[in-house]
C-alpha cells in the first residue's frame, strides 16, 4: 500500500548551487550527498518532515539517453520543467517569504480571490541557469 511521497526529482545544471539555493535561502537540510563514480546524489529536505526528499538531479546524469537529456536541458532553461508547491506557516512573513531571485511564491489575489504565482526576475536560480 502506497503510505506517500518520499521522492521527487529537481532537475539542474548545477547540483553545488541549487544545494546551496535550498539550504541556504529556503533554509532545508541536505538528506544525502553521495559520490557515486560520475554522479553523485544530492537530496534535501524540508525541516520537520523527514519522509519527503528532493533529489537534485543533473542534466548530464545516467539513464538519460542524448536525446533526452537535451530536452530536458531546454524545458529546464526554458523555467518550465517542474511543479509543486511548498507549505508554510505564514506566507506573508518577511522571514518565510522567498527572496532570492528564482524563488516564487503565492498569493490572493485582492481582485479574485484567485492564487497568483509571482516570481522574481531571474527565474532559475535553484536549478543553476541563468
Amino acid at each position: 500500500m502506497i503510505q506517500g511521497l518520499a521522492i521527487t526529482t529537481v532537475w539542474t545544471f548545477d547540483q553545488q548551487r541549487t544545494k546551496a539555493f535550498f539550504t541556504e535561502k529556503l533554509g532545508f537540510e541536505v538528506r544525502d550527498d553521495i559520490a557515486m563514480g560520475d554522479m553523485r546524489w544530492v537530496t534535501v529536505g524540508a525541516k520537520g518532515q523527514p519522509d519527503v526528499r528532493l533529489t537534485l538531479m543533473r542534466l548530464d546524469g545516467p539513464g538519460l539517453d542524448p536525446e533526452s537529456a537535451e530536452a530536458l536541458r531546454k524545458l529546464v532553461a526554458k523555467g518550465v520543467m517542474g511543479a509543486g508547491a511548498f507549505r508554510t506557516d505564514d506566507c506573508r512573513g518577511g522571514t518565510t517569504r522567498p527572496s532570492a531571485p528564482g524563488a516564487s511564491s503565492s498569493s490572493r489575489s485582492p481582485r479574485n480571490g484567485r492564487t497568483a504565482s509571482r516570481r522574481s526576475s531571474a527565474t532559475t536560480t535553484a536549478t543553476g541557469t541563468r
